[in-house]
């Protein structure tokens, strides 16, 4: 794996997980899952180029931490800026994978209740106070 620009205080933080390139999702920023013991983390890294877009690593941790408490969203564990990079270490998700849960699937209709489901969820959240607009 190519050298990561991280801190030494991260280094320390994550030196007992085993690393793994992590390519789901279509985002620009590297992710990596971080396999450890008794749990798997996620370190998910932008260079400076995402600072202020919807890839910024660090607009992401904001938002994770506006939302704990309202959807089961991963832990931000540590966030820093280091050597124009920005890193963002985060717990696992609970949960699977809806591509992993239904991919057998025969019925779209259960796989529509869950999104439908998921639709409802964000709808009850309170955007009142929400630090952030996509426009």
């Amino acid at each position: 794996m190519a050298k990561m620009r991280i801190s030494p205080e991260l280094k320390k933080l994550i030196e007992k997980y085993r690393c793994v390139k992590d390519t789901e999702g279509m985002s620009p920023a590297k992710v990596y899952k971080l396999v450890g013991e008794n749990e798997n983390l996620y370190l998910k890294m932008t260079d400076s180029r995402y600072k202020g877009t919807t890839y910024d690593v660090e607009r992401e941790k904001d938002m994770m931490l506006w939302l704990e408490g309202k959807l089961p969203v991963p832990k931000v564990l540590h966030f820093e800026r280091h050597d124009g990079w920005s890193n963002l270490l985060m717990s696992e998700a609970d949960g699977v994978l809806c591509s992993e849960e239904y991919e057998d699937e025969q019925s779209p209709e259960k796989i529509i209740e869950l999104y439908a489901e998921c639709i409802r969820l964000f709808h009850s959240i309170d955007i009142s106070d929400c630090p952030y607009t996509n426009s």
